[in-house]
C-alpha cells in the first residue's frame, strides 16, 4: 500500500501561496529599488545643476538664466520629495510583504511537519507490518517442518 497524505493538496495550496507571497516580495522590493535610483539620479542631477550655476555665477549670468535655474531648482525639490514619499509607502509595503511570505512560510511549514509526522507514521507501520508477514511465513515454515517430520520418521 502506497503512502497517501490526505491533506496533499492543502500543502500544494500552501506552497503556491508562499510562492506568489514571493513573487509579491520581491516585485516590492525591486520598487524600492527603481525609487531609490531614481531618486539619487534627481539629486545628482540637482547637485549638478548646482555647480554649474555656481561657476555661472561667478561668470556672470543674466536674470533669466537664474530664474531658469531656480524653476528647474523647485521641480528637482519637488521631484525629490514625491519620490522620498514613493519609497517610504514601497518600503511599507515590501515590509508587509515579507511579513505575509513569513506567515505563508510558517503555514507552509506546518502542514509539511504533519506530512512528515504521516510519513514516520506510514514507515513504522509498513515495517511492523512487513515484519509480522516475515514472523508468519518463518513461523508457518516451522510449522510445516515440523509436522512434515512427524510423518517421515
Amino acid at each position: 500500500m502506497a503512502f497517501h497524505f490526505s491533506l496533499e493538496s492543502l500543502l500544494r495550496y500552501r506552497r503556491s501561496l508562499e510562492h506568489k507571497c514571493e513573487l509579491k516580495l520581491h516585485r516590492a522590493a525591486a520598487e524600492v529599488s527603481r525609487i531609490q535610483r531614481e531618486l539619487e539620479n534627481v539629486n545628482l542631477a540637482e547637485g549638478a545643476m548646482r555647480h554649474s550655476e555656481d561657476a555661472s555665477l561667478r561668470l556672470g549670468v543674466r536674470a533669466s538664466e537664474l530664474q531658469w535655474n531656480g524653476l528647474q531648482r523647485s521641480a528637482f525639490r519637488s521631484r525629490s520629495l514625491w519620490l522620498e514619499k514613493k519609497l517610504q509607502e514601497s518600503e511599507l509595503i515590501r515590509s508587509a510583504c515579507f511579513q505575509d511570505l513569513l506567515c505563508a512560510k510558517q503555514q507552509y511549514e506546518i502542514v509539511e511537519k504533519l506530512r512528515q509526522q504521516r510519513w514516520g507514521i506510514y514507515r513504522m507501520e509498513d515495517e511492523r507490518r512487513a515484519q509480522r508477514q516475515l514472523d508468519d511465513l518463518f513461523l508457518s515454515r516451522g510449522f510445516w517442518l515440523t509436522h512434515s517430520s512427524a510423518r517421515n520418521p
